[in-house]
Order: C-alpha cells, then structure tokens, then sequence
C-alpha cells in the first residue's frame, strides 16, 4: 500500500487458485467489495451454511432452506440446489459461458484460465460475485 497525493492505492500480489485461496486479478477489483468479501468467504467454505451449524449443534436441522430436500452444503447452496441453478444457467445463458463446475473455487480458476479477454473475465468475475451475494442474502432473508 503506497499514499499518492490524498488516495491510497493497494497493490495486490499476484496468486493462484488453489483450493480456498482467490487471485484478486481474476475477482476484479472493481467489484462491489462486499459482493468480492462473501465470494471469498464461500470460496474459503466459512460461510455459515446450515451443515456447519448442526455440525457445531446450533441447529438440529441442517436441511436446505429453499428445497428442503438436501442438507445445505457449500455445493448444494450455490451450485446442485434447484433454486440457486435456475439464476446460474439464466446468467450462463445471458453470458454465453459454458463452464461446467462442481464447486466455486473450480469456477473461478476457470474463469482466470479462460482464453477470453481481461475485460470478459472481469465481467464473469463481477457476474459470480453478485450471483453468490444475492444467493446467500435471499438464503438469510428466509432465517
């Protein structure tokens, strides 16, 4: 972090994705930070999904609050449940992304090795982000 005149401008290292860690080039740092901060949250599996709470025993259901079929894993949460599917191939569609994944953090690698500009990725980056924000606050809406 260096001071220029009034601003401070952060410079970020360069990363890959591994499994819970995200490059902050391929998230964009252009993104809503809060949209960015839950996105990494979820990538990292911290997210306060219903599994990880009966498993500490705050909940004795850990069901999936929209399909009440599943428990509610980091993969069933934004990726297998039908509620969260729907808004992902209605933004795949609108997007023409035909990436395949079964968890967040493989969607994002695909998303920095994707041969398509860097304002493509920027776009899919800030696409996913918003998806998963939304996604987990109409989730605690329902709590």
């Amino acid at each position: 972090m260096e001071k220029i005149g009034g601003a401070i401008k952060l410079q970020h290292k360069e990363a890959s994705i591994e499994e819970g860690q995200m490059e902050p080039r391929s998230t964009g740092i252009h993104n809503i930070p809060r949209h960015n901060f839950v996105l990494w949250i979820a990538i990292q599996d911290r997210l306060q999904t219903r599994e990880r709470l009966e498993k500490h025993n705050i909940i004795l259901d850990g069901c999936c609050l929209f399909c009440r079929s599943q428990t509610e894993t980091m993969e069933h949460r934004f990726l297998t449940c039908s509620f969260p599917l729907v808004y992902l191939k209605q933004m795949k569609c609108c997007l023409d992304w035909g990436a395949e994944s079964s968890s967040l953090c493989k969607l994002m690698r695909w998303v920095d090795r994707a041969k398509i500009s860097r304002f493509g990725k920027l776009v899919l980056a800030a696409a996913t982000a918003t998806l998963v924000y939304h996604l987990w606050h109409a989730r605690n809406d329902i709590l």
